[in-house]
């Protein structure tokens, strides 16, 4: 996990190379805090789009977290 601007960015080796064939870092999650409404902004990656996609909204960074690493349909570690 790396802070960046308004929040962290999280990344992982690619252990199934199907991302990134060297086994390199990949992005997998972005938490994003919203000033305005005191919220934190869950995104997951579209590697084959190359964006960012919101998954969800939390008012606490750990309920965000938990939900990252839960993540029961595997939608941020592919």
């Amino acid at each position: 996990m790396t802070a960046v601007a308004g929040g962290y960015l999280v990344e992982s080796p690619c252990c199934s190379g199907n991302i990134n064939a060297e086994g390199g870092l990949i992005d997998v999650a972005l938490l994003h805090h919203d000033r305005t409404g005191a919220a934190w902004q869950l995104f997951r990656k579209d590697h084959g789009k190359g964006a960012w996609e919101w998954h969800s909204t939390h008012q606490r960074l750990g309920l965000a977290t938990a939900v990252l690493n839960a993540d029961p349909e595997r939608l941020f570690w592919q």
